[in-house]
């Protein structure tokens, strides 16, 4: 009896009791301690003083955890990346490659909904798509600060990250964390990130990896950290098909180029052609990154390459970096000094016929003659190619063109001597039968070069027309690769688009066909007035015709330097003439400043019928003097401008009007007409000449 009660004394409450409860601190005690335990003063006091010291014991605890913590993150910089400007650059802080692209967008709601139990770790799918909003968010916020002191807490991140957060979420565009921290942020929140399970190779939508990202904004020491982390340093992007490479050259990321080059990254070749076969230098070259090109050059990347259109790197170059075109010219040039001999690729610089059949193409030698590179053009390379192709090609169809003008000139020249001015409306057969053969020939020369100029007009604006439309296709097509997030990369397309509208036709920029049409324009109306001439004679009529015929005469003569001017004997006299007009019309402007006043002064002064001066106080002569050349208003246009010439000029009728005004409007004009102006005009020729 004492037994059972001795046993049932010492039965402890470790399993659960009978009203259900459980001992969770497996404590022994007796029933009737048990049941006495809330009325026991002495074991209340006891149990208060454990959780009181097991409350120290865990702040102590969380205290050292923390230390340790901040010790562990104190070695990582969490702020943003230090770009260093160098001290030739002068562009705007938002336009430097550090700045471009404007961070991450929203979260992308799929990446939510399709997160599941991560790390092993059987946790509710909300908490964590909540905790991988919040390290999302974290990262994006401070992205969109403009505070340059931000930093990254790598404590909370860590936290957000052990509790299931999913460090390769990514906005709607497919941005990663890595792709934001690849844009602005240290290289140590690059490491941490790794370190914790980035995806290095993670692509976007349009297939950019944090390895693009770096390279386009001019980041070495992250593409250093991203390729030394295992990054594909050959990754291309979706459709457009571009590496690294072709990002860092096109964006002018200088620092980031030199690096993955250094770095082994392919640079030329057809293992980096992109969509369009553009090579990293095609690409730098096309958008204006001069400074990008001559580093790919510098290493040996070819100049030769062309895209899918046919159109050749080199043309490119000359039309957007002339210097850097110079350097790639030497790639068209070798030299065996052993034996003396050059060898030139000139096949480069024509089109390639199988590619562009429409010979849309603009070569490089139209490109520099276009937009007149003139030192390009004196290169050897150039000089050669334009030797080659006047012996084969141009020379005998230069010969001639200056032949047939040379007839045409004197069918008009012959025509305007034979008959005298008031016999022309006079045909008498068959005497004069060499006089409609004259004018059936010159007429019809007229008619033929007329339709030749409207074709070449055709050609001009159908070749405009082609290679617009297909630059503007062009452009369409790389304007669906451009990222939201990168509206630069837009803005820059759209501005290429725009230029080509103020781009038109070539035909009209040659001053020399606008000199064509002014003869045809002369040859018409003389053509019209000897016509009404001959229908209805009248003298005013004829004379016109006369008149116009001597203008048209000296206009077609001179229209036959056009055709000289490709012959290397005349060609630069004529094209010297060609820059003295500009000479001429600065000159006119000056000499009219001076001119305009004094015709008026000198014709108020000695104008038409003037008294004789008497002297002072003396009455006034009924004697009246005309002044020779001076008697109209006309008369002195002319009489002033023979006076700039020193020609000669009524001087004693001048003192007898006026002698004060005589003296002082005659030496005024001559020295600022035959000295100041015709020495300046004089000046102006002589630099014409020397350039």
């Amino acid at each position: 009896m004492d037994g059972k009660k001795r046993g049932k004394r010492a039965k402890g409450s470790v399993a659960p009791d009978e009203n259900g409860f459980a001992n969770s601190s497996f404590e022994l005690h007796l029933d009737s301690d048990h049941n006495l335990k809330n009325n026991s003063k002495m074991l209340n006091t006891f149990r208060s003083k454990v959780d009181e010291a097991n409350k120290k014991k865990n702040a102590l605890a969380a205290i050292v955890e923390a230390k340790k913590g901040a010790h562990k993150w104190r070695q990582y910089c969490a702020s943003k990346r230090t770009i260093t400007k160098s001290s030739g650059n002068t562009e705007d802080e938002e336009n430097q490659p550090g700045n471009k692209g404007q961070g991450l967008d929203a979260i992308d709601p799929e990446v939510l909904d399709s997160i599941n139990v991560g790390h092993g770790k059987k946790k509710n799918s909300t908490m964590i798509a909540s905790q991988t909003k919040a390290l999302f968010d974290h990262f994006k916020e401070l992205g969109r600060s403009k505070n340059p002191n931000a930093v990254v807490d790598l404590e909370f991140i860590s936290s957000l990250l052990r509790n299931g957060a999913n460090i390769n979420c990514s906005d709607r565009h497919g941005q990663t964390l890595l792709h934001e921290v690849a844009r602005m942020w240290h290289v140590d929140i690059a490491q941490f990130l790794l370190d914790e399970g980035a995806d290095i190779n993670h692509p976007d939508h349009l297939g950019r990896t944090p390895l693009h990202v770096a390279a386009a904004v001019d980041y070495p020491e992250m593409c250093e950290v991203l390729i030394d982390r295992g990054a594909v340093k050959e990754a291309k992007t979706k459709g457009e098909l571009q590496t690294p490479v072709h990002f860092a050259a096109k964006n002018d990321a200088v620092k980031s180029l030199k690096t993955l080059i250094k770095r082994g990254c392919l640079f030329d070749g057809k293992e980096v052609l992109d969509y369009r076969k553009r090579t990293p230098l095609y690409v730098a070259s096309q958008l204006d990154r001069s400074e990008s090109a001559q580093i790919l050059l510098n290493n040996k990347a070819s100049a030769t390459t062309r895209d899918v259109s046919g159109q050749i790197c080199l043309s490119w170059m000359i039309v957007k970096m002339p210097p850097v075109a110079q350097d790639a010219l030497s790639q068209f040039w070798t030299c065996d000094r052993p034996n003396r001999k050059q060898y030139f690729d000139l096949h480069h610089m024509v089109h390639d016929k199988k590619v562009d059949k429409d010979l849309v193409a603009v070569t490089p030698l139209g490109a520099a003659v276009n937009y007149k590179q003139y030192d390009l053009l004196m290169n050897k390379t150039f000089i050669k190619l334009i030797n080659t192709q006047w012996v084969r090609f141009a020379r005998w169809r230069a010969w001639l063109n200056l032949f047939l003008n040379f007839v045409y000139i004197l069918l008009w020249s012959l025509i305007g001597i034979f008959i005298e001015f008031d016999e022309r409306h006079i045909y008498t057969m068959p005497e004069h039968w060499y006089r409609v053969v004259l004018w059936v020939a010159a007429v019809g020369f007229t008619a033929w070069q007329i339709i030749e100029e409207v074709l070449e007009y055709k050609r001009s604006v159908r070749k405009n027309y082609l290679w617009e439309s297909t630059r503007s296709k062009e452009i369409d097509a790389d304007l669906q690769y451009c990222h939201e997030r990168w509206p630069e990369e837009r803005l820059f397309l759209l501005s290429e688009k725009e230029d080509l509208k103020e781009r038109g036709p070539s035909y009209f920029t040659d001053f020399w066909n606008i000199f064509d049409w002014t003869c045809y324009l002369f040859l018409m109306v003389c053509i019209a007035t000897h016509i009404a001439d001959v229908v209805d004679h009248k003298t005013s009529v004829a004379r016109a015709h006369i008149r116009l015929m001597a203008v048209t005469i000296i206009l077609l003569w001179l229209r036959l330097m056009k055709n000289v001017r490709c012959f290397s004997l005349l060609g630069p006299f004529i094209v010297m003439l060609t820059h003295m007009l500009k000479d001429l019309v600065r000159f006119t402007f000056l000499y009219l400043e001076f001119y305009i006043p004094f015709v008026f002064a000198f014709y108020m002064i000695f104008g038409g019928d003037k008294a004789a001066y008497s002297g002072k106080g003396a009455a006034a002569s009924a004697e009246n003097v005309t002044v020779s050349g001076y008697e109209d208003f006309n008369s002195a246009l002319f009489s002033l401008f023979r006076l700039t010439m020193v020609d000669d000029y009524d001087f004693d009728n001048m003192l007898t009007v006026d002698p004060l005004m005589a003296r002082l409007l005659v030496g005024l004009w001559l020295a600022l007409s035959a000295v100041l102006c015709l020495n300046l005009f004089i000046a102006l020729l002589s630099d014409t000449f020397q350039r």
